[in-house]
C-alpha cells in the first residue's frame, strides 16, 4: 500500500534532491500536479526566516487548506508542492543543514496530512484506489 510518506518523501527527494529513482507508482501524478501548483502559486516566504517561523506557517497553511468541506486529491498536493517549496527556502538560508530540514519537512507535512485528513483519507480508500481513479479527472 502507498503511504503518505512514501508520496511525501519521493515527492520531496525529486523536487530537492533531483532524484527520480522511485519506484512509486504515483509520483509522476504528483509531480505533474505540483509542477502546476508552482506555476499558479506564487508564495511569500519572506516571513520564513527560521525553520520555528517556516513549521508556524506550515502549520497555518494545512489549517486553512484542510479546515473545509471540500477537500480534493488537489489541495492535498498542492499542500506537498508548498512544503517542498517552505524546505528549499529555508535549505537556501541554511544550506549546511539540508538533509535535517528536509528531514524534518517531509515528517511535520507526512504529519499534518495524516492528522488533520484521517476520514478523508478513509472515505476515500486512501492514495491507491481514489488517487488512480480520479487521476485522468486531475491532470
Amino acid at each position: 500500500m502507498i503511504s503518505t510518506h512514501s508520496i511525501v518523501a519521493d515527492y520531496f527527494n525529486y523536487r530537492l534532491r533531483n532524484q527520480t529513482d522511485s519506484n512509486n507508482p504515483l509520483l509522476p501524478y504528483v509531480i505533474k500536479m505540483a509542477s502546476k501548483c508552482e506555476i499558479k502559486c506564487r508564495f511569500n516566504f519572506s516571513s520564513a526566516s527560521s525553520i520555528i517561523n517556516a513549521e508556524n506557517i506550515h502549520r497555518e497553511i494545512a489549517r486553512e487548506l484542510f479546515n473545509n468541506n471540500n477537500i480534493t486529491w488537489t489541495y492535498v498536493i498542492n499542500f506537498i508542492s508548498f512544503s517542498a517549496m517552505l524546505a528549499e527556502n529555508i535549505i537556501h538560508k541554511q544550506p549546511q543543514n539540508e538533509d535535517s530540514i528536509i528531514g524534518l519537512f517531509i515528517d511535520r507535512t507526512v504529519d499534518l496530512i495524516d492528522s488533520n485528513l484521517h476520514l478523508w483519507f478513509e472515505q476515500h480508500h486512501h492514495w491507491v484506489v481514489s488517487f488512480k481513479f480520479s487521476k485522468n479527472h486531475l491532470l
